[in-house]
This record gives structure tokens, sequence and C-alpha cells, in this order.
């Protein structure tokens, strides 16, 4: 268990606190959740994410505080209350990114990705139901999320430029024509 939690925590930013933007943050995140879920509530919910996240990285902050709302916060969440809510948490995960290197690239795709789903959740919301809205934002995260990873696949040449090669064969396949012998090991015996 200890091993776990020390990874967890070596895995955090800075260890010399959260400066300014964090403290922001942090503040932010309070007056979202008192907003969407009343003072009691909403400030024991800011505290075990910002508790949290003295201890982890924001993400483990953020889970903390989305459990923490549901358990804790009134039954009957309006959508602009939660959007209020995940306000807040968007501050959080904004002061974190901008405490690492690259920031402006972090920011950058972090804020194309909450404009894209918002509008998404806007435009769903305007013409279906909530659960077919929530479906829409579901999407759109799943898109937006294969989109990166493939990026970054491609990126760091970890797959080619559509994984077929120029001659129709697959790459990477049994029997690659790059490879004299068809790609067998054997010297091109099968048995």
């Amino acid at each position: 268990m200890t091993g776990t939690l020390s990874a967890l925590v070596s895995g955090s930013r800075d260890r010399t606190g959260p400066g300014l933007p964090g403290i922001v943050a942090t503040v932010a995140l309070g007056v979202a959740l008192v907003a969407a879920s009343g003072p009691v509530v909403g400030l024991a919910v800011a505290a075990a994410a910002a508790g949290t996240w003295l201890l982890a990285p924001a993400p483990y902050a953020i889970a903390v505080g989305h459990v923490g709302l549901l358990a804790l916060g009134p039954a009957d969440l309006a959508p602009r209350t939660v959007l209020v809510a995940e306000g807040g948490f968007l501050a959080v995960l904004l002061a974190d990114l901008a405490a690492r290197p690259n920031t402006r690239a972090a920011v950058g795709a972090a804020a194309v990705t909450v404009a894209v789903t918002g509008l998404v959740a806007a435009g769903a919301l305007a013409v279906l139901p909530l659960w077919g809205a929530g479906v829409a934002v579901l999407l759109t995260l799943a898109a937006i999320g294969y989109a990166v990873h493939r990026y970054q696949l491609v990126r760091f040449g970890l797959v080619g430029d559509g994984g077929v090669d120029h001659g129709g064969a697959p790459t990477g396949a049994v029997g690659r024509r790059d490879e004299p012998d068809g790609g067998d090991s054997d010297g091109g015996t099968r048995s």
C-alpha cells in the first residue's frame, strides 16, 4: 500500500505548493460548489478536493470532488447547476496545466476540448432529451480522446501513415514485402 501511495504522490506536480494559479483555482472551485450545492456541502467537497490536490495530481482531486458532489449534493442537480460546478473543476484543471511544461499547448488543447464539448452539449440539449445530450457529449469526448491518442501514436512513431505501405500490404504483417524471404524467420519454409 505504501508503494502505491508513494507512486501516486511522486507523480504529482511540484512539491513546493500550488502557487497563485492553484490558490485561485481552489477558491473558484469552492465558490462554484457552494453556488451549486449550498455552503455546507460545497465547502466540504471543496476542502476534500483541495486536500486531495495537495497530495496527488489534479485528476484525483477532480474525481474526489465529483464523488463528493454526487454523494453529498442534492439529488436533483439541474444542468445549469452542474455547469457551475464543472466550471470550478475546470479552474483546477487549468491551474494544474499552467504548472506544467509546454503550458500553452496543454491549456490550448484543454480549452478547445471544453469548447467543442460545450457546444455539442448546448446543441444537443436544444434538440434532444437530457439522456440523448449526455450520449452526444460522451461520443464527442470519445472521439476527441481517440484523436489525441492517434496523434500521439503517429507523433512518437509508433505507427506508420495509416498502417498500410504503398505496396498494399499491411505494415508489420507476417510476410512483409520488404524482406527477401517473405518475412519468415526460418528461411521461407512453413510447417
